[in-house]
């Protein structure tokens, strides 16, 4: 058995897939934002890996995590009314907030303790 591949077909596919495709209008290390264009209601199925960092806002209204949902184990994906959205994706990860605070705070009392070492040293 020999596997064929139809061009005619896959062209067509393609041309349908990308009439809603998303397109990206800003991005940076931690976020995407663009638009899309949807003919009906659905569920907008992404690449990007799921993982509880991701945070999307449609149209200004952040999504709760109940709503962002895995496709295959594996993906984020989330359901999508029929119209024109603006969508941003934003990263943060696991951990960041509490090591940012923690850093902060130890060199907050680095800092205190060096002061009064100093002001200590000096009598």
């Amino acid at each position: 058995m020999m596997a064929d591949f139809n061009e005619d077909a896959f062209q067509q596919y393609y041309e349908a897939m990308n009439d809603e495709g998303y397109h990206v209008t800003e991005h940076g290390d931690d976020f995407l934002k663009g638009t899309i264009e949807t003919l009906e209601d659905g569920l907008f199925f992404t690449s990007i890996p799921y993982d509880l960092g991701w945070t999307v806002t449609v149209d200004g209204k952040t999504m709760n995590k109940e709503e962002i949902v895995t496709v295959a184990d594996a993906f984020l994906a989330f359901p999508l009314k029929k119209g024109l959205h603006e969508i941003e994706f934003r990263y943060v990860p696991s951990g960041y907030v509490l090591g940012r605070n923690l850093t902060i705070g130890g060199f907050g009392v680095f800092f205190v303790c060096h002061g009064y070492h100093l002001l200590s040293w000096g009598k």
